[in-house]
């Protein structure tokens, strides 16, 4: 009679059996059915105590097409800064994910695209730092400038404030902000559990994970478009709900705006003492541009309940009360021919240089030159 195997056998033959059907599922996909990273993947993240995340110093992402996503030693999606010349121009730019380039190449933010500009028709250096983070609303935007910014001593600040999400947005104080887990951002819950560490890890580097923990990676999202009609439906469900940005004008939306007005005024307060003038830039949806989006985001007998040109009708109002320099560029966006947008929502290359030329126009006779003092006008 045979003797039974040890009571070992048991358990380690069909834990082997699962490893090596994991293994052998994990070879397939990565093989034949690649799962795509999310859009976590853009760009590397690192905690902070202020802003709750911000870009890691050095770190590496990548947009679509393998377009990189990389930071540099100041946590900026730019090249190193240079020395300062005491003959130099300094901008520091504040915004979220339309500052920092989605899916596009750094050369094409505004940021870098406004600094040629610049430098093309100036005799002095200008140098302009790009501290935009995907992600971030006007509470990040004072946070930064107030713990960060004020460091590069810029002769000029400007906020690149997205009207589609910026507008309304609640957020004041840093228990309200996602961190950051592994380069990745997570909920501050998430951040807790014992277990985001090791969720992050598989879904870095495991397609099987991916596919079972992040659902997200799975859906198609075409963000290039083959032209201006090209929508996918990602962006059609998501500008269908930044339509309410554009309700009429009334109490409800002006109470609704104070929370962003008082982050604006904090960077002015900070901006004034230290001698540098503000700008804020007026980013606009595609909603508000696109007629043949928007033919699929309301009927017309919805079309009375929405104004166009709101919020930048009350942002403007609001901000130039308190004396705030504002650049509203939504009727030369309105009148511009080409397509402006990808289908992630952000704007694309041409969409950037549109916004650039915008700023530099606005820049022509009110800029400082060097040692002249702040003041845009």
């Amino acid at each position: 009679m045979s003797a039974r195997p040890p009571r070992i056998f048991y358990i380690v033959i069909p834990l082997l059996s699962v490893l090596v059907a994991l293994a052998g599922a994990e070879l397939l996909l990565a093989t034949f059915w690649p799962t795509p990273y999310s859009a976590e993947r853009t760009m590397a993240f690192t905690p902070d105590p202020f802003t709750g995340y911000r870009l890691q110093p050095g770190g590496r992402g990548s947009f679509v097409d393998g377009i990189p996503g990389l930071a540099n030693s100041d946590g900026h999606r730019d090249d190193e800064l240079p020395v300062r010349r005491a003959d130099s121009l300094r901008i520091l730019a504040l915004g979220d994910s339309f500052t920092v380039g989605s899916n596009v190449r750094m050369e094409d933010t505004w940021p870098a695209n406004l600094e040629r500009r610049l430098r093309s028709e100036r005799t002095h250096p200008v140098d302009i730092i790009n501290a935009g983070v995907g992600g971030w609303a006007p509470y990040q935007y004072a946070q930064y400038y107030e713990h960060y910014g004020r460091a590069f001593a810029p002769d000029v600040v400007i906020v690149g404030f997205f009207v589609g999400n910026d507008t309304y947005n609640k957020r004041h104080k840093p228990e309200q902000l996602r961190t950051a887990v592994l380069g990745r951002r997570v909920q501050r819950a998430s951040a807790q559990s014992p277990f985001v560490v090791p969720r992050v890890w598989l879904i870095e580097h495991s397609h099987l994970a991916r596919r079972l923990l992040n659902p997200s990676a799975l859906l198609e999202r075409r963000v290039l478009r083959d032209h201006c009609a090209d929508f996918d439906e990602f962006l059609l469900w998501y500008e269908q709900k930044r339509m309410k940005n554009h309700r009429k004008r009334n109490a409800e939306r002006e109470r609704k705006l104070e929370n962003a007005l008082h982050q604006i005024g904090r960077i002015q307060e900070m901006a004034r003492a230290d001698g540098a003038a503000l700008l804020v830039l007026l980013i606009p949806d595609e909603n508000q541009i696109n007629p043949q989006l928007q033919a699929l985001l309301w009927t017309e007998e919805e079309r009375p309940a929405y104004d166009m040109d709101m919020p930048q009708i009350l942002l403007v109002e609001k901000l130039r009360e308190t004396g705030v320099d504002v650049l509203d560029p939504l009727a030369r966006f309105r009148g511009h021919p080409g397509c402006l947008y990808q289908n992630d929502t952000h704007l694309n290359a041409e969409g950037l240089d549109l916004l650039a030329s915008a700023i530099q126009d606005e820049m022509r006779g009110a800029w400082p030159a060097p040692g002249e003092g702040p003041a845009l006008r």
